[in-house]
């Protein structure tokens, strides 16, 4: 039996409205469409018709230079003498952007071209052709959304996640190219990029993407059985190896990161469930670096040549090899951010008085941990906007006299604090479950 197909899905197929696709119908142009009541029926082995104001392929379908799309379906704002592009409303499959807009040159193409918000299968993937007058692609501009384009000569920049996790195969950067932000592939998993040989910044090798000196990683191919990080490389560019849960045959690599690299970026390993092996000379490492990875590293020697922890910096790690479980904050650090250490295995923090203040959400859903605060840190606080007051349950704390400033509410905590101290009357007041231990 024949499993023929509704309007409304041969529409989506052939990147034509519905309407259009009824009135072929009506018109005998696709051949063996059947009615029942209001709906068509049409064979799911139905070639479209060629359209004779168009060329076409041998297939009938339309070649994209001639495809007209209409200025209504096009956002967009002046300039200067210029237009910026910043919203495409149609469902073409092949999307034309167009050279000109009542005569004035599309130079821009703004942040969420298509809107997408975020990811979903369902998303339409579709192809786009650029014009020649392109010189801005803005970030999150295509995200989710390409499939196939071309990059223009003239082009001069790439924003940050312009192409986030689009299906897209191959991109050839061209000459003119002057800027590409970090994150501007990420998550691309099945990209290669090519660089124009004559360009003046970025260069390629082997489907990867570097500054022209070799000294930025900003692309690896997700395909590569091997991974070789030249030994120019000091830096590890944002999300490079970002999986976002991936579970491929690769899941269970031992990446080494040699010596000569010396800062990872943001969300470098996001997710990636591998054991990251650290160099010795590791210095700046970005937020959300090794979530969810195996870190395989001297912790203590690695957070003294750190000046700041990030947010998510070691954020549910799986595992620290060797274990860690004890760790030490020095006083060369001089900000913990956000959900720094939360959800680890570690149960012990002490944090150096060069910390003028600790926020509780750094080491968030570790279950009974043991906080020491050094003599010099001056507030406790669970955010830092200080927008909210928050509880916390079942934790040992060794606060100093030098704490002026609390903003969390202890419940079933155990409290070492000397008693003529602010921390002792502030505990004392609070009236919840907790015992107070003086060291005097």
């Amino acid at each position: 039996m024949i499993k023929y197909k509704t309007a409304i899905e041969v529409a989506e197929e052939w990147g034509i409205t519905v309407k259009t696709i009824r009135s072929m119908c009506a018109a005998g142009k696709i051949h063996g469409a059947v009615k029942y009541g209001k709906y068509w029926a049409i064979p799911p082995n139905a070639r479209r018709p060629i359209d004779k104001r168009l060329s076409t392929d041998e297939n009938g379908n339309p070649c994209p230079k001639q495809i007209k799309i209409p200025i209504k379906s096009f956002k967009y704002e002046r300039n200067n003498e210029d237009i910026r592009i910043t919203k495409f409303t149609g469902d073409e499959k092949i999307v034309i952007v167009p050279e000109k807009i009542y005569g004035r040159k599309v130079t821009t193409i703004g942040k969420g071209f298509f809107d997408s918000g975020t990811y979903s299968e369902d998303l339409k993937k579709c192809e786009i052709v650029l014009p020649s007058t392109l010189k801005y692609i803005e970030t999150y501009a295509f995200a989710y959304r390409v499939s196939k384009i071309n990059l223009p000569e003239g082009l001069e920049y790439i924003g940050a996640y312009a192409f986030v996790a689009c299906p897209i195969r191959y991109i050839y950067i061209p000459a003119s190219v002057e800027r590409i932000d970090e994150g501007a592939f990420y998550e691309c998993e099945n990209l290669w990029i090519d660089v124009d040989p004559e360009n003046k910044f970025y260069m390629s090798q082997n489907g990867a993407l570097f500054d022209k000196s070799m000294e930025k990683l900003l692309f690896y191919p997700y395909n590569q059985e091997k991974i070789t990080i030249p030994e120019t490389v000091t830096r590890l560019c944002e999300g490079i190896f970002s999986a976002e849960y991936n579970e491929s045959e690769k899941s269970h690599i031992r990446l080494s990161i040699p010596n000569h690299v010396k800062e990872i970026g943001d969300y470098c390993f996001q997710y990636q469930p591998w054991t990251v092996v650290l160099g010795d000379n590791i210095s700046k490492i970005g937020e959300y670096a090794f979530i969810g990875c195996i870190l395989e590293t001297n912790l203590d020697s690695l957070l003294k040549r750190l000046h700041k922890i990030p947010s998510g910096a070691f954020s549910e790690v799986e595992a620290f090899i060797p274990e860690k479980r004890n760790v030490k904050i020095p006083d060369n650090i001089t900000e913990i951010g956000h959900y720094a250490f939360g959800e680890t295995t570690i149960s012990k923090i002490t944090v150096a008085g060069s910390i003028k203040n600790v926020y509780m959400d750094s080491f968030e859903l570790i279950d009974n941990m043991e906080i020491v605060l050094e003599q010099g840190v001056q507030g406790l606080l669970y955010d830092r906007d200080k927008a909210i007051s928050a509880i916390v349950y079942d934790k040992t704390f060794y606060l100093p006299e030098s704490l002026k400033e609390i903003w969390v509410e202890f419940s079933g905590c155990q409290i070492f604090c000397n008693r003529n101290s602010y921390a002792y009357h502030y505990v004392k007041n609070s009236r919840r479950n907790n015992k107070i231990w003086c060291k005097d």
